[in-house]
């Protein structure tokens, strides 16, 4: 709920604090690991900033507390965390957690800065385990994407990060419209496929879980042509983490700093969603030694709206990572021994698709940049999970042949409307194009009709930073 305090100039005084309190959905599973080592944090705390940590374990707090873990007394809330967590320093002195072998925890990781502050505090938590495999492998699936229609893939771009002995390995499938789904393949392979749906693969190697063997897909970008060979990558979309609150969430808010809007749109979208039901240890099958398919099912009907990254699979009471999980129809693809048991793990009903277009509140332009604020109301009820999402368009049309002017002799200059394709440009009399400025020169004989035409292109905008808050009311 927001507050709302009347100040009275020269009798009240206001202090200003920053703060966040952070838990995520996905936790450190360590049911697997033989030990835990201790702590890997990184980020910065500047001066008049504070971070604190406390961990949740089966639904009870714990702190650190002269290097044991002890059980947590206060209610978990930002001013308990904030006076009573595990400072960064007391958990890098930890040289081994055995309390944490065996568990899966959620971190939770409060963080403040006062009005003297110049900056957030920033934080990055890893925790150092040995485990029973000499090499880990783990498979991530995108979801299924749509392709307008007639579209052909021209080129896949990627971009990966690697360090120490970590590999990441990337696949494309592709739906054609005659054929069907094609085999996994390296991205090169796809060129010049006719495809309505799009899916990837990505596979990361790590020899040691002690942080320093490190592996991430940065981006991958999709090029394909689709009617009259007109190549895509007009629009672009960036898609905020989805974050649980405890109460219902009512209002959002999204400030966006972003370049100057030339023949050029950016819009916004918000997803309000239920808190998605968590499901945990459900016998999914036995394994035939064979690959097999098995619905993610509870009390016999297959959930839907699956959350891929929760996913936890155990066979024989062993994590297992080499699995393919098909969106459309909550399905695991895998092989297991056969007669193992097949047990999972997953959060349900998390609806990643309901975007609602939030208003435009305001743009104004700054120094260097353009700040544009959306909000976005809603009287739905048991809206806990929040996600934003900022679409990029860059416009782009035909300005047929048409009459600009009449000729004087001399040098006449024209400001174009829209930033021309210097290749499609065609103008009368003698003339020259400052692409830049927009700028059409000409010269021309008295009387003469003046006349251009040409196809044009908007500036694909660019997004430098964005920060999405919501109310409950």
């Amino acid at each position: 709920m927001l507050n709302v305090t009347t100040m009275q100039a020269g009798t009240d005084t206001f202090a200003f604090k920053r703060r966040a309190l952070l838990k995520s959905r996905a936790c450190f599973d360590l049911t697997d690991e033989t030990s835990c080592a201790g702590f890997i944090i990184s980020g910065t705390e500047p001066p008049n900033t504070r971070r604190k940590i406390i961990f949740q374990i089966d639904d009870q707090l714990y702190k650190f507390n002269n290097g044991a873990l002890i059980l947590y007394e206060e209610r978990g809330e930002f001013a308990d965390i904030i006076e009573g967590g595990n400072t960064v320093g007391e958990l890098l002195e930890l040289q081994t957690v055995p309390d944490f072998v065996g568990k899966k925890i959620f971190p939770i990781i409060a963080l403040e800065a006062d009005e003297t502050a110049q900056v957030m505090p920033k934080i990055s938590l890893r925790l150092k385990v040995n485990c029973y495999n000499d090499r880990y492998i783990k498979t991530e699936y995108s979801p299924v994407y749509n392709l307008r229609d007639g579209a052909k893939i021209k080129e896949i771009r990627s971009s990966i990060y690697t360090n120490g002995n970590a590999t990441v390995n990337l696949y494309a499938r592709v739906n054609n419209p005659v054929t069907g789904w094609s085999d996994w393949k390296f991205l090169p392979e796809i060129t010049n496929a006719p495809a309505t749906q799009i899916q990837f693969k990505a596979v990361y190697r790590v020899v040691t879980l002690d942080g320093s063997d490190f592996g991430a897909v940065n981006y991958i970008q999709v090029l394909y042509s689709t009617d009259g060979e007109k190549l895509s990558g007009s629009t672009q979309e960036i898609i905020s983490l989805a974050q649980d609150y405890d109460h219902d969430l009512k209002t959002a808010y999204l400030l966006v700093k972003h370049s100057e809007l030339v023949d050029a749109e950016l819009k916004a979208y918000v997803n309000l969603s239920a808190a998605p039901a968590r499901r945990e240890n459900i016998l999914l099958g036995v394994g035939t030694g064979e690959e097999q398919t098995l619905s993610l099912a509870y009390n016999a009907v297959v959930d839907k709206n699956v959350a891929q990254d929760s996913i936890h699979l155990e066979i024989d009471g062993k994590t297992f990572t080499d699995f393919y999980f098909d969106t459309e129809n909550s399905t695991v693809t895998l092989k297991a021994d056969a007669g193992a048991e097949i047990y999972g793990s997953w959060d349900s009903g998390l609806d990643s698709e309901n975007w609602r277009e939030m208003e435009l509140d305001y743009s104004q332009a700054q120094d260097n940049y353009f700040a544009s604020r959306f909000i976005y109301r809603t009287n739905e009820e048991n809206k806990k999970v929040a996600a934003v999402k900022i679409v990029l368009t860059r416009l782009s049309g035909n300005v047929e042949t048409t009459e600009i002017g009449t000729g004087t002799g001399s040098l006449q200059i024209f400001a174009l409307p829209h930033k021309a394709k210097a290749e499609t440009l065609s103008a009368s009399g003698a003339w020259r194009y400052d692409e830049e400025g927009q700028i059409l020169k000409t010269v021309a004989n008295i009387d003469m009709p003046l006349t251009a035409g040409y196809s044009w292109q908007g500036n694909l905008p660019r997004v430098y930073s964005y920060i999405a808050g919501f109310s409950v009311s």
